[in-house]
């Protein structure tokens, strides 16, 4: 939404179960961290999202690990990475 009584909000459906979403220090991308749960081999597995301010998808990380589920995100101060704690991890990335 661009203000409280906009009449227009870009809507995003990114078809997972969502454990964090943050914007990057610019604001101009989202990052969509959760899992899906569609019964394929990667059920349950962690994936992070990223859209732009437009909702347009921009990519798919997935995440490893044992169980491969994020339980928190955290963008670098540049916006250029982010940091994903897994299981008993942190993982970084780069963007």
């Amino acid at each position: 939404m661009r203000k409280e009584t906009d009449d227009r909000p870009i809507l995003v459906d990114t078809g997972m179960i969502i454990k964090c979403v943050k914007w990057n220090p610019n604001g101009n991308i989202l990052a969509v961290a959760g899992s899906y749960n569609d019964g394929n081999a990667n059920d349950g597995k962690g994936t992070v999202q990223f859209y732009n301010a437009y909702g347009v998808h921009l990519r798919s990380l997935r995440v490893p690990g044992t169980s491969g589920v994020v339980s928190s995100l955290s963008w670098e101060g540049y916006g250029l990475r982010i940091g994903l704690a897994v299981d008993s991890n942190i993982l970084f990335a780069n963007i």
